[in-house]
């Protein structure tokens, strides 16, 4: 069994795109960013793809990664700059 959540609000992203947030929503979001890196960290999980449209969102406005294609588990990853080439500075 896999279990699912339903991300009824779509990205994080689209909700950007859709209405402006204010400071307190704001760190509101980046607070949950932080705590759901922090989670997969303490399991030696590093997403290396971390952008707006990677982060979901469900009814209840929790945030949640998704998209681990370019992840790298274990301690000491050989290269941590990968990612979408829109969002990475050379």
């Amino acid at each position: 069994m896999l279990p699912l959540q339903y991300a009824s609000k779509g990205s994080l992203s689209d909700a950007l795109k859709n209405e402006p947030v204010d400071e307190k929503t704001a760190r509101y979001i980046f607070k949950q960013i932080l705590q759901n890196v922090e989670f997969i960290h303490n399991f030696k999980v590093a997403h290396r793809d971390l952008k707006p449209e990677n982060i979901l969102i469900n009814s209840n406005f929790q945030m949640c990664l998704t998209d681990f294609g370019y992840a790298n588990i274990g301690s000491n990853p050989s290269y941590l700059a990968l990612g979408t080439s829109g969002y990475i500075n050379d």
